[in-house]
């Protein structure tokens, strides 16, 4: 009996002091850095513009209009979402996706050309791309991948969306 009591002391006394030995004030918060993005500098009517000229003459009227219409809130939706300040750019996070990213298309410089990478400040657990090119990955998803390999895995998965036009 005695020695529960003084394990469990112990134990108290242990959590007492590592509690004390993290040091939260010194935390930074997560901000952009760096030169700000052409994706967030360029007007929605311009990226708008340059995507509808993709869309290919030879589908049917109907169609095209059907196209055209999506084209129109997806990049104005999009374009909230980036001025939102949630989406970060520059910072450590984001730093780091794109190293993973480098490494996956080392052998494909036109392709990760075309990619950009950034964290979305949300715990959700999810990443998606858009179809000019955008990887967005949440802070949730980050947070719960247990190494580099899972990361690159969800990049991968989010690349194969954007080659395939999904």
């Amino acid at each position: 009996m005695l020695l529960k009591k003084i394990f469990l002391a112990i134990v108290v006394m242990l959590f007492s002091i590592s509690l004390r030995a993290q040091e939260f004030n010194n935390y930074k918060r997560l901000k952009c850095e760096g030169p700000v993005p052409k994706d967030f500098t360029m007007l929605a009517s311009d990226k708008y513009k340059l995507s509808k000229n993709q869309i290919a003459d030879s589908i049917a009227k109907k169609d095209k209009k059907v196209e055209e219409d999506f084209l129109h809130f997806s990049v104005y939706d999009l374009d909230d979402l980036l001025l939102s300040g949630q989406v970060l750019f520059g910072d450590t996070v984001t730093k780091y996706l794109n190293h993973v990213l480098d490494n996956i298309l080392v052998n494909n410089k036109p392709l990760r050309d075309s990619l950009r990478i950034y964290t979305m400040r949300t715990d959700e657990v999810n990443a998606f791309t858009t179809n000019d090119g955008i990887i967005l990955v949440t802070m949730g998803l980050v947070s719960q991948v247990d190494n580099e390999a899972e990361l690159a895995f969800v990049l991968c998965h989010e690349i194969q969306h954007f080659t395939h036009h999904h």
